[in-house]
């Protein structure tokens, strides 16, 4: 009999790592995540589990993920849409730039900051 007068259920082995126990200490149980770089080569593509989907109850666009839900704007939208794998970072800056007739700089550093913030949050892959 344990504390209480409950019986001892045995959960709790001895040992290094007793099952159903996180291990303390010494060992890590994963390993941190490197961090994706964009460059101008990269070819950016949507994980299988990223959907961009419209919504016709608020008439606008969301992007989803596993329990989270985006709602970007119509430029992050543009951007996203040319993530297909196949186009780079730069072909995805001129076409943008010849589509809103902007200067290629002035893109290039926003479609840069954006796939390296989506990238970061694992919704944009390299």
């Amino acid at each position: 009999m344990g504390d209480a007068r409950c019986a001892d259920a045995g959960l709790w082995r001895s040992g290094a790592h007793p099952a159903r126990r996180i291990p303390s200490g010494g060992q890590k149980v994963s390993t941190p995540r490197t961090r994706a770089i964009v460059s101008q080569d990269a070819r950016p593509t949507l994980p299988h589990h990223i959907r961009i989907q419209f919504d016709p109850v608020r008439q606008a666009w969301a992007v989803l993920s596993p329990e989270r839900v985006f709602w970007p704007n119509d430029v992050s939208l543009d951007i996203l849409r040319l993530c297909d794998g196949r186009s780079t970072v730069a072909a995805i800056t001129d076409r943008l730039a010849a589509e809103y007739d902007a200067d290629a700089k002035d893109v290039a550093a926003d479609v840069h900051d954006f796939l390296q913030e989506w990238t970061d949050k694992l919704l944009v892959k390299l």
